[in-house]
């Protein structure tokens, strides 16, 4: 199924790139791998987790910062 579809791309980059000489089809070859790994969502979802542990991690160091804060202005109160 992927090489009918990077057949498909290349017949596309044919019609509209005309007169390249030797460096058509280095640049069909280019473009048909970059559309294929734009298409590989493998490797997102690990991505997306890591990213979502940094901005756990980074919620949790404000709340004890904040936290610190608070406290420090409250025994800071002379009743």
């Amino acid at each position: 199924m992927q090489d009918i579809w990077i057949v498909q791309m290349r017949k596309k980059l044919l019609e509209r790139l005309d007169g390249l000489g030797a460096l058509f089809p280095y640049l069909v070859l280019l473009r048909c791998r970059v559309e294929f790994l734009r298409r590989d969502e493998r490797g997102d979802v690990a991505e997306k987790v890591v990213v979502v542990a940094l901005f756990v991690a980074a919620a949790v160091a404000l709340g004890y910062i904040i936290y610190g804060k608070v406290v420090a202005a409250a025994n800071g109160i002379n009743l």
